[in-house]
């Protein structure tokens, strides 16, 4: 048995997305103004599946986006990958600090610090307990961002 069709809102009026939809700057809003100006440009709408297979999604993202729309109009369509940055830091901010002053000082070796020397040496990384790869040098001294210099472990 087929899936009863959504119920589009008309939050603005079909030339009003079409119009959106060509002015979006981004992918993913893109791809969802196009879902919706694919479903309220013609007098009898596609299905799911069949906007789903022009847009290169699946059919249950586009009742997804449809369901989004239906509940907060243009602000639906909106990316909210950038809202979601993450979870905790895994540093506070005095962590940061006294790692950040640690990797100040100049290295042992007087080079430039990787994260393998970081991970050996006697300074903040271990009073931390951060942990890390010291084979690759990857560790989480790497969210300072970028305010000390480093060089690969090549």
């Amino acid at each position: 048995m087929a899936r009863p069709r959504l119920p589009i809102a008309p939050h603005l009026s079909p030339e009003e997305i079409a119009s959106r939809y060509r002015a979006c700057r981004t992918g993913v809003e893109k791809t969802h103004g196009q879902i919706l100006w694919l479903l309220t440009r013609t007098g009898v709408p596609p299905t799911p599946a069949e906007v789903a297979a022009q847009v290169g999604l699946t059919p249950a993202w586009v009742r997804a986006v449809i369901r989004r729309w239906n509940a907060e109009g243009p602000e639906g369509l909106t990316d909210r990958r950038s809202a979601r940055n993450g979870g905790r830091p895994k540093l506070t901010a005095g962590q940061q600090a006294e790692l950040s002053a640690a990797l100040q000082q100049p290295p042992p070796d007087g080079g430039l610090w990787t994260g393998a020397m970081a991970e050996r040496t006697d300074h903040a990384c271990q009073r931390l307990r951060l942990g890390g790869w010291p084979r690759s040098g990857h560790l989480p001294c790497r969210y300072l961002e970028g305010s000390v210099r480093w060089c690969s472990n090549r």
